[in-house]
């Protein structure tokens, strides 16, 4: 692929990061004070950023063109270290499919902030990654590592839960896709129900994960499914 920058430019340091997708989230929804959060599901398939700080001065490119967000996180991340006059270029290279709920969008980002800094001769903690996130859109918690409780409306770490016991997954992709922006602006209007129903899944999810028992962490996950199919119907479920 012809890459849409003038190779003429002078690179002064390059940086590169790889982080992985999710497949969706082992539950999702919100606790009774009103707080979204989802429990991660972090998987082996990566997006890797390649970052080259140029001489150039504000010219940020990038490739694939489609990739804006990502060409964002390098422009926000430059600013965070006081360098918005910087000039970069970048490219990306995924395995994760867009517009699948596999937070492919999420770990562009999370690994341009990364490359970025690791160009920069610097380091961002994950915190700091997830509020350049924030400034861009709702978020995953794959800037953490292991499974997290994470809020991803105001990308926040709520809680770290450890690793998950070693599990093979089965997708089924049954076609169309989802704008999760424009998803995650609607407001989610639990019942009382409802969120008990939540908690409990969060409760068994927490207990599989600790246990290492995966039959725990599918019941939690069963549960969560099964509760936000109101809000973004699958009608093949059952």
């Amino acid at each position: 692929m012809k890459p849409d920058y003038a190779p003429a430019q002078t690179v002064i340091a390059t940086g590169t990061a790889r982080v992985p997708g999710t497949c969706g989230e082992l539950v999702q929804g919100q606790f009774a004070s009103g707080q979204d959060f989802l429990v991660t599901l972090p998987i082996n398939l990566y997006a890797e950023v390649q970052v080259e700080i140029t001489h150039e001065p504000r010219i940020v490119s990038v490739t694939p063109t489609h990739k804006v967000k990502t060409r964002a996180a390098v422009q926000k991340t430059l600013a965070y270290c006081s360098l918005d006059q910087t000039g970069a270029m970048m490219r990306v290279t995924s395995q994760l499919p867009e517009g699948k709920g596999m937070a492919s969008s999420s770990a562009d980002i999370v690994a341009a902030c990364r490359a970025t800094a690791q160009a920069l001769n610097t380091s961002l903690s994950a915190a700091e990654i997830s509020r350049i996130a924030h400034s861009i859109e709702p978020t995953d918690g794959v800037m953490y590592a292991s499974c997290v409780c994470y809020d991803h409306r105001q990308c926040c770490l709520i809680e770290q839960l450890g690793p998950l016991p070693p599990l093979r997954i089965l997708v089924i992709d049954l076609g169309g896709v989802i704008d999760t922006l424009t998803f995650n602006t609607q407001p989610k209007r639990y019942t009382a129900d409802e969120l008990d129903a939540i908690a409990h899944a969060y409760a068994l999810v927490k207990a599989g994960i600790h246990a290492g028992d995966p039959f725990l962490i599918g019941r939690a996950a069963t549960l969560s499914a099964r509760i936000n199919q109101r809000l973004l119907p699958k009608p093949q479920l059952d």
